[in-house]
């Protein structure tokens, strides 16, 4: 699986919601570490359509 992490340099900032927003990926992307199980690729996908979703309404 493809390792997206950001680079070390970008970040937050001192913005308290942004870095809520930023902690809120980062364990978002950790539960897709790994090897997905049997069977939960249908769920895996729905997870990652929604997440998608909600970028495209805060872009």
């Amino acid at each position: 699986m493809t390792n997206h992490t950001a680079a070390a340099h970008t970040g937050p900032g001192d913005d308290p919601v942004a870095a809520r927003a930023f902690a809120a990926v980062e364990e978002f992307a950790q539960t897709f570490q790994g090897d997905i199980p049997f069977g939960t690729a249908g769920e895996v996908l729905a997870r990652v359509e929604k997440a998608h979703a909600l970028i495209d309404t805060l872009t």
